[in-house]
């Protein structure tokens, strides 16, 4: 039998001549044990002198009905954050590239300017594919975006499960 539950018994008046002799000992040596006694005792005292109402005869049923509808109600919802925050930077990435697109193509004057332009964007996106600076940068960014992502996609879960435990 432990501590806790030789105190408890003690208060509850359930133990033998023995335990009481042996729980007596114990809070000659511990100090911590007498002042948990205590503390029990005056919990007890209050716990006794608590005024309290009689629950209706059918609180049970109801509230079993209570239970039994509202869990009928809570479906589980599907996770819309991940897509969402997804869904948002590519519409942010579309804007910012057509607004670039928008205003490089005010600034085009004749066909010999855009064949110009098309060839430095060819040549660009030919160095951007063949520099391993850029793949190893391109892939560090896009590990910590993911990484970011996955992060919240994994505290928002804890935080939904918590509410939901609630």
């Amino acid at each position: 039998m432990n501590i806790d539950e030789l105190l408890n018994d003690y208060i509850d008046g359930s133990i033998n001549a023995n335990k009481i002799n042996e729980l007596k000992e114990l809070l000659e040596k511990d100090e911590m044990t007498a002042k948990k006694l205590k503390a029990l005792k005056a919990i007890d005292v209050l716990m006794r002198t608590i005024d309290y109402e009689k629950a209706p005869r059918d609180f049970s049923e109801k509230f079993a009905a209570y239970l039994a509808k509202n869990r009928v109600i809570k479906k589980d919802r599907k996770d819309f954050v991940t897509p969402t925050v997804l869904s948002l930077f590519m519409v942010v990435m579309l804007c910012i590239l057509a607004v670039s697109f928008y205003y490089s193509y005010l600034s085009i004057n004749d066909t010999e300017m855009i064949s110009g332009i098309l060839l430095d964007i060819f040549n660009g996106v030919s160095f951007i594919a063949g520099n391993k600076l850029f793949h190893l940068l391109g892939a560090s960014v896009s590990f910590i975006a993911l990484t970011i992502l996955y992060i919240m996609n994994e505290t928002h879960r804890r935080f939904r499960k918590k509410i939901k435990d609630l």
